[in-house]
């Protein structure tokens, strides 16, 4: 039950929440103020997008690299 912050009584605060707030302070103000739902697993992946840009960032510095600049 979470407190609503009103009266005498402190809002109540779950650690997880606490580790949410700490590891990306804006995300957990959109899941928890205003109730923005979490991204959908399927439409992306960290892991690929990650080799995605690692990719790209290899492809650029070859190309840069074989123009002699």
């Amino acid at each position: 039950r979470r407190g609503s912050g009103r009266g005498t009584e402190p809002p109540s605060v779950s650690l997880s929440s606490l580790d949410e707030w700490r590891e990306c302070p804006y995300r957990h103000w959109c899941r928890n103020n205003i109730r923005l739902p979490g991204h959908d697993r399927k439409l992306y992946d960290p892991l690929k997008a990650g080799s995605l840009l690692h990719l790209l960032w290899e492809r650029c510095w070859q190309g840069y690299l074989s123009s002699g600049a």
